[in-house]
């Protein structure tokens, strides 16, 4: 949800790998190949142009399962085809761009491992962490799925369609490693594995549903127990949440009280599974299945949603933005034009690009502002300027019209 609302390329490169594997494996259940062996192949190239060479980790990734099935696939003609056609996107687009930049197109995009890895190494690492990081970092964002997620590998392992476990296991495990082993590692490079633990998770909670409306007492004890265990997770969140939400009447910090919002969602969610597994006295308990497994999916959902509906996620920037909708700044907004003294592109200055109405030229220096004007640019400003509002390290300024005399 949070890179959804970034949009970030990592959303359109999972969409396109999933895309490639589903046209993968209707290959192996269609009569005609090549035109979903094409769509398979197309993705390849159009995941070059949305994320350069992060496409060689998944390709890298899925080779052992297209070596495992070699006669399908490798012989499928319609593959290196549309190989072919989804790299020609990529050559007119670094064809044009070299026409106009020369080489650096090029030399971007090819030096951007590098770059990453002397970030990582660097004395100005943004990312200083270690191969672990994804062993605490992936269980951290997708709670409690990733718990499902090992009960769903088992539960794959023992299943007939196992002969694709170069796909179903091998693929995001391998691209694990892959991601694991590369320098740089952040929050959203394993959105590529997440889809594979929604899947084993979904296949875990599947199987408890169909224990949970078994006739048979010993198959019902592990899902009434995880019921219980659930319920008071949930109960002690809705007291958490409570609190928070009265912070001011127990002394707490005020600013947690927001908090409390995603402890009375998450909490009321995980309360359902244990409030149907209370009916097992009456006859309707086992009709309800599948309200027991939508308890467990409301949880997380109601906390995410009052993380984002809080604010707590997704407003970004809230200085910024209600420093741009108040006085003295929104109605110089809505009345001027704003220059912008950016001799280099910087984060708050693309934001405040973003948040100005009325954009004026963009100048190399405070000295280039006409008089009258208005101009966002970055700290220290010219001695004789009137200073409108100081944001960060970025000012909103006025030149006055006796400035220069």
């Amino acid at each position: 949800a949070q890179a959804s609302r970034l949009a970030t390329q990592d959303i359109l490169l999972v969409c396109l790998e999933l895309l490639g594997l589903w046209a993968l494996l209707r290959v192996e259940d269609s009569r005609r190949r090549w035109p979903w062996g094409l769509l398979a192949g197309a993705t390849v190239g159009l995941c070059f142009l949305i994320k350069s060479v992060m496409v060689v980790l998944p390709v890298v990734a899925i080779a052992p399962y297209l070596l495992q099935k070699w006669r399908i696939h490798l012989t499928n003609w319609g593959l290196y085809v549309g190989l072919v056609l989804g790299f020609i996107p990529v050559g007119v687009w670094l064809g044009l761009s070299s026409q106009r930049y020369g080489a650096v197109p090029v030399q971007q995009l090819l030096g951007k491992v590098l770059l990453l890895s002397q970030v990582a190494e660097g004395s100005n690492a943004y990312y200083p962490t270690t191969p672990f990081f994804y062993g605490w970092n992936i269980p951290a964002n997708t709670f409690p799925w990733a718990l499902l997620a090992i009960a769903g590998v088992v539960v794959a392992l023992r299943s007939p369609w196992i002969d694709r476990g170069w796909l179903w296991i091998g693929y995001p495990l391998i691209l694990l490693v892959e991601l694991a082993a590369f320098d740089t590692r952040t929050w959203y490079y394993p959105l590529q594995i997440y889809p594979f633990l929604a899947l084993f998770a979904a296949l875990a909670l599947t199987q408890l549903t169909r224990r949970y409306v078994s006739t048979a007492p010993f198959q019902r004890q592990l899902p009434l127990r995880l019921s219980w265990l659930v319920g008071c997770i949930g109960f002690v969140l809705l007291i958490a949440g409570a609190v928070l939400l009265s912070a001011p009447l127990w002394g707490i910090d005020p600013n947690l009280q927001t908090y409390g919002w995603i402890g009375i969602g998450g909490g009321l969610g995980w309360l359902v599974p244990m409030v149907i597994a209370l009916q097992d006295g009456t006859s309707r308990w086992q009709r309800r299945g599948w309200l027991w497994q939508m308890g467990w999916l409301l949880g997380p959902g109601l906390a995410i949603a009052a993380l984002f509906l809080s604010g707590l996620w997704g407003n970004y920037s809230p200085d910024v933005k209600t420093a741009l909708r108040t006085a003295p700044v929104a109605p110089i907004l809505a009345q001027h034009p704003i220059y912008f003294i950016q001799p280099d592109a910087t984060a708050i200055g693309v934001l405040l690009t973003f948040y100005t109405p009325e954009l004026g030229d963009r100048l190399a220096s405070w000295e280039a502002l006409p008089a009258n004007a208005y101009a966002w640019g970055p700290s220290p400003i010219p001695p004789d300027y009137e200073t409108i509002i100081t944001l960060r390290d970025w000012q909103l300024a006025l030149n006055p019209a006796n400035s220069g005399e």
